[in-house]
């Protein structure tokens, strides 16, 4: 009733159908609602991803501020750590010119 070439494209379309349907069970969709649903629910996500990243933008540009502003504390700390140490090293310094120093000839005298 049916030719070679009829016979083996119906069996191809049975296959390529076949595969479809395990590709769409490994997906998750069970059937044509299914898809449509998940395809009108996807629509609407896409149609959010505009605001999504305008709003990813703004938080990294308060990251970079907040970034920045870290450095500077830090930065400020470092600063604050070397002016303390200033007055002690000045110190340090004017209690040892007070002090005679011998050189080991003059001890021997």
């Amino acid at each position: 009733m049916f030719s070679k070439s009829a016979k083996q494209e119906y069996d191809q379309a049975i296959s390529t159908r076949e595969t479809y349907q395990d590709s769409m069970k490994k997906e998750g969709v069970s059937g044509r609602k299914d898809l449509e649903k998940q395809f009108h629910n996807l629509g609407k996500m896409e149609a959010g991803v505009p605001a999504f990243k305008d709003q990813i933008q703004s938080q990294e540009k308060g990251i970079d501020l907040l970034d920045a502003i870290m450095k500077g504390v830090e930065q400020a700390g470092r600063n604050m750590q070397r002016e303390q140490k200033l007055p002690q090293q000045h110190l340090a310094k004017t209690k040892n010119k007070g002090k005679i120093r011998h050189s080991g000839w003059e001890m021997e005298r």
